[in-house]
């Protein structure tokens, strides 16, 4: 549902999620895991949190590495610098801002534009995404919250590179299998030495990845 890169992630464009109001349970999703301490949306654009909580999209801080496309990234960058734009730069730049209704690139706009290009990429393109979001939210006892107290905004959406994951703490949340006496062994189709066999390869696997990692 989401793409990009950690940190940069921005909602999908999928016309099928839209169409099938995924992010609108995606934000309840979010909202009902934070009440009840689950685990948290990181890795999420902070541009996107800041339009998500209300924020002008003009206000956005916004970065090339928002901008998931590859294609459209690489066009922006072609203006960043002040060299002379050759023909062939020209044209790609022409055909991706007639596309968004926006004006072909001068030398007097060239920054206008790329700052436009990559809020439209970003920003503009996700805005329906953004709002099934926010009405997710809107509809868990989170929102009031997070509008009052802006302290809890990095605990919901926190950083990707703030959430890694250890093999102790995962297992540490695991449920375990257990032999319960009151339980008839003809009625399960796994013997207790199955489950221990299974429990064990497991572990191991957790453990040995965590390590290689």
């Amino acid at each position: 549902m989401f793409e990009g890169e950690p940190d940069h992630l921005i909602p999908s464009t999928s016309e099928f999620l839209l169409e099938s109001d995924m992010f609108h349970v995606a934000g309840r999703m979010i909202g009902h895991s934070f009440l009840h301490s689950g685990p948290s949306l990181a890795g999420l654009s902070p541009a996107i949190i800041h339009v998500l909580l209300g924020g002008a999209p003009e206000t956005a801080n916004l970065e090339i590495h928002d901008c998931p496309d590859i294609d459209v990234r690489e066009t922006v960058r072609l203006m960043e610098s002040k060299a002379v734009l050759s023909e062939e730069d020209t044209s790609i730049i022409l055909q991706l801002a007639l596309s968004w209704d926006l004006p072909g690139v001068t030398e007097e706009n060239r920054h206008w534009l790329m700052d436009k290009l990559l809020l439209h990429a970003v920003i503009v393109r996700t805005t329906r995404q953004v709002k099934q979001l926010r009405k997710g939210l809107k509809e868990t006892l989170v929102w009031p919250l997070l509008k009052e107290r802006s302290d809890i905004i990095p605990l919901m959406f926190p950083r990707a590179s703030d959430t890694l994951y250890t093999s102790p703490m995962i297992l540490e949340r695991i449920t375990w299998p257990t032999l319960n006496v009151e339980e008839d062994d003809d009625e399960d189709d796994c013997s207790l030495e199955t489950k221990c066999r299974i429990t064990g390869f497991f572990r191991t696997f957790i453990e040995t990845h965590h390590q290689e990692c």
